[in-house]
């Protein structure tokens, strides 16, 4: 699956929403023989509220961050829940909430997020994920 410039709903189509992870990588999924890889180069942005990262779509508006855009930890949580051989996930990159363009997300101030692993007892044990930015 190749997503370039995805907007909201294209990430929700493919990667599932909060409490439901059957999006159209799940239905690929062969259970136990398919490892999955997923990329993502883009901006990622802090929430103001909470220091939540959050994947910005192309269509996202970076001042309603919680309610436009895809939040790093359903992204985490549902592909953990995929009955992958292996998965692995890297991410490029930064949720400091400015870009070469200036601010993206307004009023933010630089932060730094703490890897996020899957913590849910029934998630795949063969869950990689890294942030770099």
């Amino acid at each position: 699956i190749f997503i370039e410039d995805a907007k909201h709903a294209e990430l929700v189509s493919t990667f599932g929403v909060k409490d439901n992870e059957k999006g159209k990588l799940y239905d690929w999924i062969r259970p136990g023989r398919s490892d999955v890889f997923v990329y993502y180069s883009g901006h990622g942005a802090p929430s103001l509220n909470n220091g939540m990262g959050y994947l910005l779509s192309v269509d996202a508006d970076p001042q309603r961050v919680e309610l436009s855009v895809y939040a790093l930890d359903t992204l985490y949580q549902n592909l953990s829940k995929l009955p992958a051989k292996s998965i692995t996930i890297v991410m490029d990159a930064c949720f400091s909430g400015s870009s070469q363009n200036g601010t993206v997300v307004k009023n933010a101030s630089s932060i730094s997020l703490r890897q996020v692993e899957p913590n849910d007892p029934n998630s795949s044990r063969n869950f990689t994920g890294r942030i770099m930015g």
